[in-house]
């Protein structure tokens, strides 16, 4: 059986970035790996206040949060594929839509279908490492940090 690779994409901030695909490409030839990119995709809650909808267009804000996570999302994917694709290694492509505190908790659950977590954290963000602890401790699967 082939080993499976997940590699969550963290698409807020900075989060990942395209430097994490030589590494994901190198770990996923040595072991022979598929690959799953599991792209996160930023929610928030229904906006209640009269104010909410007439002043601030919050549904507007909220509709552009989520279409630039998809296109950083889709920017790193395709720095992966870009990577993964000389050596020859499959990669599939999945998004989660959760609140950003979230992330780490449904990429854990995600990674529990598969032999290894690779997650890349910059220097200096908190909210990345929360994510990070999230998914080695929630996962059960062992983890490589980049």
């Amino acid at each position: 059986m082939k080993t499976q690779l997940l590699v969550p994409l963290y698409t807020l901030e900075d989060g990942n970035s395209e430097r994490l695909a030589p590494h994901v490409a190198a770990l996923a030839s040595q072991a022979e790996a598929s690959v799953k990119a599991l792209a996160h995709v930023v929610t928030f809650p229904n906006v209640t206040h009269v104010f909410g909808k007439s002043l601030i267009d919050v549904p507007r804000l909220v509709a552009d949060a989520k279409a630039a996570c998809r296109a950083q999302g889709k920017k790193l994917e395709l720095a992966l594929g870009a990577a993964l694709q000389p050596a020859g290694i499959g990669m599939t492509t999945a998004e989660v839509e959760c609140f950003a505190t979230a992330f780490g908790d449904a990429s854990a659950e995600e990674a529990r279908y598969h032999d290894l977590v690779l997650f890349g954290i910059p220097k200096g963000s908190a909210a990345i490492i929360d994510t990070a602890q999230a998914i080695l401790f929630g996962s059960g699967r062992p983890g490589v940090l980049v």
